[in-house]
């Protein structure tokens, strides 16, 4: 696992070290663009991946799978830059994550509240580049068919480059349930967020 996330982390880094002279802005009126010190932040997206932790199979032969990381995600919070920085900013975020099967008759969904704190560069107008801290609270795999499972709060950095608001992330966390039994739940995201 740790050789598949420094892989990973050097994959992003060359990606975000190549994407400042890519996506350079050469605005000259850039520079004197106004600049909120402190906007309300709202995102949303989708994660995919984790660890399996349950398997539905349907009477039709269809099967639904659930796992530690996916799930659709809404966050509100703020962006502060000091100083209204055009570069730099701090963005911090509390949210919702839920991932549910299909079907009706079978009642299974997993869900967390995640808190976010990531310091953030802008090389150019349109181009973020963020690392941050994630704490998901309260994880929970919550069905009455098949039994509640409940894992301890997981930690872990995040890493995000962002084009006009879309956002491709990477977060590197483990879930730890009742019974000490440790589940990956490492993503990759997309996202959309707008600061106001």
């Amino acid at each position: 696992m740790m050789k598949k996330f420094h892989l990973f982390a050097g994959l992003i880094t060359s990606s975000l070290l190549s994407s400042v002279t890519l996506f350079a802005d050469h605005d000259e009126h850039y520079e004197d663009a106004p600049v909120k010190p402190l906007s309300l932040l709202v995102s949303g997206g989708y994660d995919f991946g984790g660890d399996k932790l349950l398997e539905i199979e349907y009477f039709d032969g269809s099967v639904d799978t659930l796992r530690t990381g996916q799930g659709f995600n809404v966050n509100v919070g703020g962006e502060l830059r000091p100083g209204a920085s055009q570069d730099f900013s701090i963005r911090g975020t509390a949210g919702f994550r839920f991932s549910s099967n299909r079907e009706s008759d079978v009642d299974a969904s997993i869900y967390s509240f995640p808190i976010e704190l990531s310091a953030n560069w802008y090389p150019s107008r349109d181009l973020r580049l963020g690392i941050g801290y994630v704490e998901h609270l309260n994880p929970t795999l919550d069905s009455r068919d098949f039994g509640d499972t409940n894992f301890e709060d997981a930690s872990g950095p995040k890493y995000e480059i962002a084009y006009k608001g879309f956002a491709l992330t990477f977060t590197n966390i483990d879930y730890k349930d009742q019974d000490g039994f440790t589940y990956s739940a490492d993503t990759v995201g997309l996202s959309y967020s707008f600061a106001f």
